[in-house]
Formats: structure tokens, sequence, C-alpha cells
């Protein structure tokens, strides 16, 4: 007789009445590259800078995991088996340090910018377009 082997697969579905979905819970662990242009040079402390930067990240699928609420009781469930181990995300972002803006002062030492995974969250078939788009805020200190 053959062996038959039996592929798990996650179903999305629209949520039932009385069933509220909540979060898709993704944690991962990246290593990144990255390469970064200065407008405006990086002159030390004291001195105004504005650079644009872009890189690739690998990274390992630590835990994916699936919340909802029925009938007010959050229930929980673990997609781990089903999701992709390795991930590849890229990045772009923007960044600032010095004084470029007068109404809102955070900006003056941060970067805000763009991750997008490439590959999808499941290894299903059905699922494969499911790729996050995240986006970010960093202060530097």
């Amino acid at each position: 007789m053959p062996d038959i082997e039996q592929e798990a697969y996650v179903a999305l579905l629209e949520a039932p009445v009385g069933i509220k979905y909540t979060r898709l819970y993704h944690i991962n662990v990246n290593v990144s590259t990255g390469l970064r242009y200065y407008f405006k040079p990086n002159e030390g402390v004291d001195h105004a800078s504005m650079y644009v930067q872009s890189g690739l990240r690998i990274g390992h699928n630590l835990w994916t995991d699936f919340t909802y609420r029925d009938g007010g009781n959050e229930q929980e469930m673990n997609l781990q088996p089903y999701s992709n181990a390795i991930i590849y995300q890229g990045e772009f972002l923007i960044g600032f340090k010095g004084d470029f803006f007068k109404n809102f002062v955070m900006l003056n030492s941060s970067s805000i910018g763009l991750i997008y995974q490439f590959n999808g969250i499941f290894q299903s078939e059905g699922t494969s377009s499911i790729s996050p788009v995240h986006i970010t805020w960093r202060l530097m200190f």
C-alpha cells in the first residue's frame, strides 16, 4: 500500500456571528544587512543629518499564534506547525538627526520606515499571499 502524506493547512474564513478575530501574533528573530546614504552628511553630535537606508533581513520564525474572542472568552490557537520557518524581508527607511521639524520635535532624532515580508507567513498554497507590511518608527538617543 502506498504511503500517502497528509498535508496540514490553514483556512482563513470570515468570522461567524459571535466570534471576533483579534490578532495574528508573529515573533521573529532577524539578521539584517543594510546600506545607508546620507543626503546631509553625519558630521557629529551637534550637526544635522538626513539619510535613507535600505536592506534585507533573513529571519527565523519563533512563534505564530492566533487569538480570537468567542462569547466574551479569549481563545488562542498555535499556528506554528503551519508557518514558514525562514522568512525574508526587505526594509526601507528615512532618518533625521538635528533640527528639521519645529512642530514635531520627536522626528528630529528618529527614522521612519517600511518592512515588507517577501514570503508568506504560512506554508499553505492558498495563504501564500499573506505577506505582512510593518511601519516602523525608531527613536535614536
